[in-house]
């Protein structure tokens, strides 16, 4: 049995990726304690602010072509080296307007002088993020995740140590910065070196812009920019509403409830080159699949409520007592982020990602709606409720509508 589950590319990948997130979660955890405690909620609401804005705007990565790519390249490897030059280009190309824009933004947005120069600095890793993503499918299609997985270990133990050393010294968000972008472009030439190394990537810039490419993935990215929007819009809405010392408090229970995506992130990699691959789904492969991650989701969730009380106020300290309630109720939002997993893929890889980008844009705009409603109705702890009621109508929506798209055997292959 064990022989099977190592000659498995699947299980193989998945524990590559689950030991790295894990690892790398662990170590993290330092930062999403320790740092909130060293600046205290306003400076770290600030801080955090910054971060999400920018990622915000990882939309204009157009990350849908990485799984155009990864989608196409599982069933035919013969024009790697074309897809992943073309991919960069695009991707470059368009994260540098996205910067543009950004930047063109911060004369509108009514934030503190510090978190506009935050995100001046910050800016460029829409660049690095978008190379770094690029160069990580043509692994992903090579079912190789030892690599990114030992980088993400390298850049957590890295970031880390040095945040919290830099953060001793100087209580200001601007170390910060600068160590998070110096840990991705080091990342960045390690997994560049390793592209070529492994399998003799030759990027060739020279090449026209494939508008086919982008054309193909127009959803794909669409439905990106609208999960990003749907994760990042909570942070955005109450540095609108509210003050940074809100933006600080809720930022570390939603940064603590998201460490319990470590699973969920091990397996959807993976997951999406093995559905797109196989030749039939069916309703009942999902519904396992579902009830299956049920099994880790479940037990995350209850540890999170037993322990917020006394973990939050005696790591991070009593200033963030707010955050425990906050955090008691994203751990739902937990449990839908994993049982939606197996319906949410299946769409994507089997070409039905108009479906998807149906659902996402219902959950973007209920989730924009629900924030402010809630947060008038009842403070900080309304947005939690937002997110899990969408989160809950995400999961819905996605089983019932995958139900009966695979409720027979079908093909994998594109509709003409």
């Amino acid at each position: 049995m064990l022989h099977k589950f190592r000659k498995n590319k699947f299980f193989k990948n998945f524990a590559y990726l689950f030991s790295s997130q894990v690892i790398s979660q662990l170590i993290s955890l330092l930062n999403a304690f320790f740092i909130p405690r060293l600046l205290g909620p306003s400076i770290y609401g600030e801080y955090q602010l910054v971060l999400n804005y920018i990622l915000l705007y990882k939309a204009f990565t157009v990350p849908g072509v990485n799984k155009t790519n990864i989608r196409a390249l599982s069933q035919n490897q013969d024009d790697i080296d074309p897809r992943i030059s073309d991919t960069l280009k695009i991707r470059l190309v368009v994260s540098t307007i996205g910067i543009v824009l950004m930047l063109a933004s911060l004369f509108i947005i009514d934030y503190s002088t510090n978190a506009k120069y935050g995100i001046l600095f910050f800016c460029s890793y829409l660049l690095i993020f978008s190379a770094f993503d690029s160069l990580k499918s043509l692994f992903i299609v090579k079912q190789n995740f030892k690599v990114f997985s030992k980088i993400d270990i390298y850049k957590s133990i890295f970031q880390s140590g040095v945040s919290i050393i830099a953060v001793l010294i100087s209580k200001s968000i601007f170390p910060l910065i600068a160590i998070y972008l110096i840990t991705e472009i080091f990342g960045l030439l390690f997994l560049y070196k390793r592209a070529v190394i492994d399998f003799q990537l030759k990027v060739d810039f020279g090449r026209k812009l494939n508008f086919k490419l982008i054309k193909d993935s127009v959803y794909f990215s669409f439905i990106d920019f609208l999960n990003m929007l749907t994760s990042r819009i909570d942070i955005f809405v109450i540095s609108i509403l509210a003050d940074p010392k809100s933006v600080g408090l809720y930022a570390l229970a939603n940064t603590i409830a998201r460490k319990g995506l470590i699973i969920r992130r091990a397996l959807a990699q993976p997951l999406f080159p093995v559905y797109a691959a196989k030749e039939k789904l069916t309703a009942a492969t999902l519904n396992k699949h579902c009830l299956m991650l049920a099994i880790p989701s479940i037990p995350i969730v209850g540890i999170i409520i037993l322990t917020s009380q006394y973990v939050i106020p005696g790591i991070a300290g009593e200033e963030y007592l707010e955050s425990v309630p906050i955090l008691n109720a994203l751990a739902f939002f937990l449990l839908f982020h994993y049982l939606v997993l197996p319906y949410s893929t299946a769409l994507e890889s089997n070409y039905n990602e108009k479906l998807s980008l149906i659902i996402g844009i219902f959950r973007a705009l209920s989730n924009l709606i629900l924030n402010v409603v809630l947060f008038k109705v009842y403070g900080l702890i309304g947005i939690a409720y937002a997110s899990v009621l969408v989160w809950a109508l995400n999961f819905i929506l996605f089983a019932i509508i995958s139900n009966v798209k695979f409720k027979r055997k079908i093909s994998v292959q594109p509709t003409m």
